[in-house]
């Protein structure tokens, strides 16, 4: 899911060269491809991780991830190979039973939950924020709100005091050739298009770069977006310099409201889709960060989420009750997220059935008229139309979006001007429009009037172009509940711009006739408007459902006949099983913030070798409720790595120590507690 960072590995100076050679026994497992990140610990009780950086850039993530990368059935030694090392040295140190280099948990006790309560409750007396600004940084649409400690419920959008045009913008940005900031949303169509074409040749155009994150199976700092002529600039660069400028308009509005309000006073929201990879996730508080939005204060928000909060005060005259159970459907312009929560004691939203979605929304109708236009009238015309008159073409889509929420079940057809540089186009071509739509399979489905030059789209076109992405909507509904008690499950909450389409609502009422469909008002800010309500709450509103099993790997005593002989392993005169999953977490676990999972454990170290080694800590997740081993056999991949250099003077012969797995609002946090000596181990999950 992510791709990985190559850290510089830190080599302990107090160690020769000739020690490091008999210590390459530390290996990975076969297919480990990538060094995890170094945690140094320093003179002072508790320990922060140290960041080996790259060569290639800097960076304050401090665990070495592979999100993806699964993990071969192979003797498993926890400490780590050296290079050079083969694959058949490790075999036959196996099968010889001689003495494997481990570094894990020789033994473990039952793992145990507590919630963690006194951080929030200090997070809420301390870092009580004077404003809530929330980004709805869309895929086809972006704005911000924000409201005011003591008139929380009295929501601003970008629009009041002309910050933005309207409430939400076009996610376009324009960038000038040295690929700094121009313009952004419709003053950066309005600027592309009044360039002189050599000018726009030297300018960055993007537009829909947003589904990039959600199309690429591998995210990574590095990777690129091109703009409308195919330019490529680093995702990085371009996401941040677009949240930057959100951020902007709205400080200058925010901070100009009261006098003596700092940019520390604000809590800064950014909204995510639900389907977002781990890596997409830390790929946007990244992006946010290098807009200049500080990380103590920003948190992510989960677009679903955000819109439960802001509808379901708003579905009922009165209060809703404890058990009400509904399946929300956030249907966006890129991308739609589906999710069935439940009310829970104190007003909190539990997940009934974990968040789905797809990568399909109201720009796929877009998408489809103009494939529609590309088919009748022949890809290299509409090139050339798109190309030479690039204003003439956004101004022909913009009026198809705006015509589209005329369909409903009493509309015949639709019509649309065409633009006189594309019936030039045509025409230079020795073509008429008017024969072309005649002579086309769309002859039944389209009208042209070349008197008043207008193109009549037909019923039955209109509802093919809504098809693909509708279908979609409804499959995916269609999923969610056959996941849910039927029974009890009786109400779909329609939010987001797509959502206000008449079309779709009376598509998603035909196919569930028994149910009750609800469109919230202003369903298209339900989002943002939720964020900023969200900034306001505790961050444990929501209880989630885990997407993986998670567990620490640790090794315990060889069962002969249960466990797998390739995992077989000789230490301290004794035979144990490697690779064990040591469950935490389990898929489909109901979990909310400032939950710790503790695995309490203890080691020993009886030799001058043992006493001077590296120690790791190694989570796993998976995608089965119950894994017994962290193979591959298992689905299970590496999530992340803590590296834990010995004390100065060795380790003890033998020490207790805790592994915390601590639930954030987006992410995991791992720590790694030493009872004796007091030292703290603490780290993110890295899915870049």
């Amino acid at each position: 899911m992510g791709a990985t960072i190559q850290p510089t590995v830190r080599q302990e100076t107090e160690q020769s060269n000739e020690s490091r050679k008999k210590k390459s026994q530390d290996s990975l497992h076969e297919d480990k491809v990538d060094k995890p990140l170094v945690v140094q610990p320093t003179a002072r009780r508790k320990t922060k991780l140290v960041v080996q950086p790259t060569a290639r850039r800097k960076t304050k993530l401090v665990v070495q991830p592979t999100a993806k990368r699964k993990t071969k059935l192979v003797v498993q030694p926890t400490a780590r190979q050296q290079p050079g090392q083969s694959n058949e040295s490790r075999k036959k140190k196996s099968q010889d039973f001689q003495l494997e280099d481990k570094v894990n948990k020789t033994l473990v006790k039952q793992p145990t939950v507590r919630k963690v309560e006194q951080n929030e409750q200090s997070n809420k007396s301390r870092n009580k924020p004077l404003v809530v600004v929330a980004i709805d940084f869309g895929t086809v649409h972006s704005g911000f709100a924000y409201s005011f400690k003591g008139n929380e419920d009295n929501i601003k959008s970008a629009e009041h005091g002309g910050m933005l045009q309207e409430d939400r913008v076009p996610t376009i940005l324009l960038l000038k050739p040295d690929k700094t900031f121009n313009s952004f949303g419709y003053n950066a169509q309005t600027d592309f298009h009044e360039l002189s074409e050599c000018d726009r040749s030297t300018f960055y155009y993007f537009e829909n770069f947003k589904m990039k994150i959600y199309q690429e199976s591998k995210i990574e700092r590095e990777m690129v977006v091109k703009d409308i002529s195919g330019k490529p600039l680093e995702a990085m660069t371009v996401f941040s310099i677009a949240i930057k400028h959100l951020k902007h308009e709205a400080s200058k509005i925010v901070l100009d409201s009261i006098l003596g309000l700092k940019e520390t006073d604000i809590q800064w929201m950014i909204t995510i889709p639900a389907i977002s990879s781990d890596s997409a996730r830390q790929f946007m508080r990244e992006a946010s960060t290098k807009a200049g939005i500080p990380e103590t204060h920003l948190r992510l928000v989960l677009e679903p989420e955000a819109a439960a909060l802001y509808s379901t005060p708003r579905i009922m005259t009165e209060a809703i009750p404890c058990g009400f159970m509904y399946i929300l459907a956030d249907l966006g312009g890129g991308t739609t997220d589906i999710c069935a929560h439940k009310i829970i004691d104190g007003g909190k939203i539990q997940e009934i059935f974990r968040t789905t979605g797809e990568t399909s929304g109201g720009s796929d109708v877009d998408d489809c008229f103009i494939n529609m236009m590309k088919t009748l009238i022949g890809e290299k015309v509409w090139s050339e139309f798109s190309t030479t008159h690039p204003s003439a073409c956004v101004s022909l889509v913009n009026e198809f979006r705006l015509k589209k929420k005329e369909l409903k079940s009493q509309t015949n057809n639709i019509q649309l001007r065409m633009e006189n540089a594309l019936v030039h186009v045509i025409g230079g071509k020795k073509m008429n429009l008017n024969d072309i739509v005649k002579k086309s399979k769309y002859v039944r489905k389209l009208e042209y009037n070349s008197m008043d030059a207008r193109l009549t789209i037909n019923r039955e076109m209109l509802e093919d172009l809504f098809k693909p992405s509708v279908d979609k909507i409804i499959s995916k509904l269609v999923d969610v509940l056959k996941q849910c008690d039927e029974n009890e499950m009786r109400t779909i909450i329609l939010v987001g711009g797509y959502s206000e389409s008449p079309y779709v609502r009376e598509r998603i009422q035909s196919t569930f006739s028994k149910m009750r469909v609800i469109l919230v008002d202003d369903a298209r800010l339900a989002v943002l408007n939720g964020a900023v309500m969200m900034g306001w709450k505790p961050k444990n509103i929501i209880q989630r459902r885990s997407r993986y099993t998670y567990g620490f790997a640790v090794y315990k005593p060889f069962r002969k006949g249960i466990d797998p002989e390739q995992l077989r392993i000789y230490y301290d005169g004794d035979i144990y099983c490697d690779m064990i999953f040591q469950k935490m977490i389990e898929k489909g676990q109901i979990v909310e913030y400032g939950q710790t999972f503790i695995s309490e454990q203890y080691e020993t170290a009886t030799t001058v070798e043992e006493k001077y080694k590296v120690r790791y800590v190694d989570l796993y997740r998976s995608t089965q409720k119950d894994p017994q081993y962290c193979i591959e056999e298992e689905d299970c991949s590496l999530v992340g790595t803590i590296r834990i250099l010995p004390p100065s003077d060795g380790w003890p012969d033998m020490w207790d120590h805790d592994l915390h797995l601590i639930v954030g609002e987006t992410e995991f946090t791992v720590k790694y507690f030493n009872l004796n000596t007091g030292q703290e181990y603490e780290a993110q999950m890295d899915f870049l």
